[in-house]
């Protein structure tokens, strides 16, 4: 079976309504998006992010979150090898604006990527000192694994965070 957004925003989202919005990423949308403090910190650590982000999509499947002409998130995942999923967050400074809807969300992607994909695992790594991302894949059911000690471009920590499933069923 395959990823289907349509499928998603009408079996798993039904409550996300106009003018609330999952699109496909295009590369313009990161251009766009009005980046938080720390990520923006990043960005400009990584002044070819928008090259790097492009093949990281081109690699997986990419979505853009959005209300009124503002992007309020880019999500996504790639496919690390079969029953394995990388999962990634670009949050926009505005996101806490639709907090509550973005947080069902992505509750929602989360088992529908696991299901769709048969995954055994979905993880994503956060920066340590990011503590709104930290606190956020923990009210996601995400445990932490661990630290890759000096691992971001600005030498950060960043916690090794993961779901569990058993053929895409959640454990």
């Amino acid at each position: 079976m395959m990823f289907s957004l349509d499928d998603f925003k009408k079996n798993y989202c039904p409550f996300l309504k106009e003018p609330d919005k999952i699109v496909n990423y295009s590369e313009f949308h990161y251009e766009m998006i009005d980046l938080n403090p720390f990520d923006k910190e990043y960005a400009n650590a990584f002044p070819d992010y928008g090259r790097y982000l492009k093949q990281y999509t081109q690699q997986g499947l990419a979505y853009t979150g959005l209300s009124e002409g503002t992007i309020y998130a880019i999500f996504g995942f790639y496919q690390l090898w079969k029953g394995n999923a990388e999962f990634f967050l670009i949050p926009s400074k505005h996101i806490n604006r639709k907090a509550f809807v973005f947080h069902k969300v992505s509750l929602q992607f989360f088992d529908y990527v696991a299901n769709i994909m048969e995954l055994n695992r979905l993880q994503f790594t956060v920066c340590s000192r990011n503590i709104r991302a930290v606190k956020w894949a923990k009210s996601c059911k995400f445990i932490e694994e661990g630290i890759l000690k000096n691992y971001g471009i600005l030498s950060d920590d960043y916690i090794m965070f993961a779901r569990y499933y058993e053929k895409g069923k959640k454990v």
